[in-house]
């Protein structure tokens, strides 16, 4: 779609009804993440029904219930553009991050997300700058399972170099964005032949997740059959703007799957530490839990066996969690300070 789109369509009126539904939804009917609605014709569904739905109902002159019938056949990121000057692949980053929290944090997410866009705000670029923390962040990027100076480490490393040109201004050839990805690609097939038969681990999946963000700036990598939805997609708009959507688009894709893979980048790290947990002890655990199945008092040694154990897998869903929860915060914080154009 055409660049100068900016959030709200510039519009402080149009956001402050926005959050005011947003703030009632959450208050009232509840957000549902996998895009399920309430039976009774409340809004109740995903992020995007929840933002929409109320608006089209209105556009058309008929009840909410009838738009929410028939949810399979719209396309709610479009139309979060179209109504409120939201960007695919910004709505699409959105959805990632509501879908993936946990059920109480979802819906405040949702509001949270809608208030921080500030009207007029130009969000063109925010896709690539949280794709990018998700690689390089220091602290949270996928960046930091790869080992300094393995083949995986300089694969991530060079896509990270050509996201920082890309958000500095100095937008790299299509052809480097290929050579990046194919790079990474095979840096994660090298990291997975290191481990035949084992689960991907973690400097395979950092390598993929590098890999599915360049593709995101390649379009020639990406799956046919996402390209050809784009295509198909790219039709129901103005013949103008056809190149952008089919761009947009395939990037929308691109990110969600990039960001996919850097969950699973954490999920494989947690369960290696898990692993290393569990083999010594998997034993004195497993009589552990046949002593408590069978409501005997397990052996102590047994017993603070298991309990190191499920400590340990603990601690590796909370590593998942708090990556979900950290993606999500960071969204929250770009979207706040994206650039905005002062009004004239």
């Amino acid at each position: 779609m055409s660049r100068t789109l900016v959030a709200w369509h510039d519009q402080p009126q149009l956001k402050a009804v926005a959050v005011v539904q947003m703030q009632r939804i959450a208050a009232y009917s509840g957000f549902r993440q996998g895009g399920q609605v309430l039976q009774d014709g409340r809004v109740g569904g995903g992020l995007h029904v929840c933002l929409c739905a109320q608006r089209l109902a209105e556009e058309q002159g008929v009840p909410v219930s009838v738009v929410l019938a028939a949810k399979d056949t719209v396309s709610w990121l479009d139309e979060s553009t179209r109504l409120w000057g939201i960007p695919r692949v910004v709505g699409g980053l959105m959805d990632r991050c509501f879908e993936r929290l946990a059920a109480h944090e979802a819906g405040r997410f949702a509001v949270a997300a809608i208030e921080a866009i500030p009207a007029g705000a130009d969000l063109h670029s925010l896709g690539a700058q949280w794709t990018s923390e998700l690689l390089a962040d220091p602290r949270e990027g996928v960046l930091r399972y790869t080992a300094e100076g393995s083949i995986q480490h300089r694969a991530v490393n060079q896509v990270i170099d050509l996201y920082r040109r890309t958000l500095a201004g100095d937008d790299p050839a299509p052809a480097e964005w290929t050579t990046a990805a194919q790079a990474a690609a095979q840096a994660a097939a090298l990291a997975d032949a290191d481990e035949p038969g084992e689960p991907a681990g973690p400097p395979s999946c950092a390598a993929h997740t590098a890999n599915l963000a360049a593709v995101a700036f390649a379009p020639d990598l990406v799956p046919m059959q996402v390209q050809v939805a784009a295509m198909r997609a790219a039709t129901t708009v103005p013949d103008a703007d056809a190149e952008a959507y089919h761009t947009a688009y395939l990037q929308t894709e691109a990110f969600a799957q990039a960001a996919h893979q850097a969950s699973e980048t954490v999920r494989a790290a947690a369960d290696a530490s898990f692993q290393t947990v569990l083999r010594p002890l998997q034993q004195a655990a497993e009589r552990a839990r046949t002593a408590e199945r069978h409501q005997r008092r397990p052996d102590p040694r047994d017993a603070a066996a298991l309990r190191q154990v499920r400590d340990a897998a603990d601690t590796a869903a909370a590593a998942c969690t708090h990556h979900y929860r950290w993606r999500a915060n960071q969204l929250i914080e770009s979207l706040t300070t994206a650039h905005t154009t002062p009004r004239e």
